[in-house]
Parts: C-alpha cells; sequence; structure tokens
C-alpha cells in the first residue's frame, strides 16, 4: 500500500516510463489493514479523515488508496485540485466536504467509461470501492490497453513546451 497517492507523486521520464515515487510513507498491511494514519490530508479517502476526526486509531486498507487515484485522475484531467483549497474558509471545511460532500466528477468531454471508472474510485463506502484487479479490468484502462502509443515522443513534446514557457528573457542592460 502507498499511503500517499497524488499527482506529485506520479513521474513520468523521458521514456515514458511511468512511475509512483515517494514511498515514504507506504506500508504493508497486517491483515489487509494499516493501522497509522499517514499521507497527505487532503488526498486522504473519507474514512481515513473520519477516523482521525473522532480521534480514533484509523484503519483503513487499499482502497483508501483507490480514492486518491480517483482524485489524482480528476486533477490530471482538469489542471486542478478537484477540492481547490480557496474555495473553502479553512482546511476544516475542506476535510468535512471530502467527508460529506458529493464525490467530484470528471469534466464534460471525457468518456463514459473514464466517468465510470472515476467514480467507482470515489465511492463514499470504501467496501464498495473496486479492488486493483477489478480496475485492471475495467473497460476505461482495457480499451486502450495495446494501442501504439508514442509516451516518450509525448513526454519529450510536453518537456519542449514546458522549457519554452518558463524561458525568461534578461532585461537589457545598458553597458
Amino acid at each position: 500500500m502507498h499511503r500517499d497517492v497524488k499527482p506529485t507523486n506520479v513521474l513520468i521520464n523521458t521514456k515514458g516510463e511511468v512511475k509512483l515515487c515517494d514511498f515514504g510513507v507506504s506500508g504493508q498491511l497486517e491483515k489487509s489493514l494499516a493501522k497509522t494514519n499517514i499521507g497527505c490530508q487532503s488526498y486522504m479517502a473519507p474514512e481515513r479523515i473520519k477516523g482521525e476526526s473522532q480521534n480514533q486509531v484509523s484503519t483503513y486498507t487499499v482502497s483508501s488508496d483507490v480514492w486518491s487515484v480517483g482524485l489524482s485522475i480528476i486533477e490530471i484531467a482538469k489542471g486542478t485540485y478537484p477540492y481547490p483549497p480557496e474555495t473553502f474558509a479553512n482546511v476544516f471545511a475542506q476535510l468535512t466536504a471530502i467527508v460529506n460532500g458529493p464525490a467530484p466528477t470528471l469534466p464534460k468531454g471525457y468518456s463514459a467509461d473514464a466517468h465510470d471508472f472515476v467514480a467507482r474510485c470515489l465511492l463514499k463506502d470504501p467496501n464498495q470501492r473496486p479492488t486493483y484487479a477489478q480496475l485492471l479490468e475495467h473497460p476505461f484502462l482495457k480499451a486502450d490497453k495495446d494501442a501504439d502509443v508514442d509516451m516518450a515522443g509525448w513526454v519529450a513534446s510536453a518537456m519542449e513546451r514546458q522549457s519554452q514557457r518558463i524561458v525568461v528573457p534578461l532585461p537589457e542592460v545598458e553597458v
């Protein structure tokens, strides 16, 4: 179990290989449960936040990581975190929205399979969320499984575009 899934912990190298990083808070499961509450609060699943706010020892399964995968997909799709902090009075209001509010959704323009995949990841009841094995069998992931994708080319192009954006011309100096 990773316990800190979020977009900043997903890296893509110049070969187009996707890597999950920052295993500093990852842990082994003890009978499918972890008994410590570690990770970035805003990416925590509702059951983890609820346990922490009620001063309970939080036990959770990999379904908490599945929740974080759903949030990460939405953030990547929208370019912004699904529960933007600037829309809440404070972090407690933000965490309350995660626990009690409706789950965020993908914006329009994505396939029905993509919407379904994310919606299943973001089910409030952790027992209803799919397992990793079930996610791997979802039509959203299987649809393009054998597609010829030039991930390395896409990464190189994205890195080039990004480097062009951050070039700041130096001010002219009279000598």
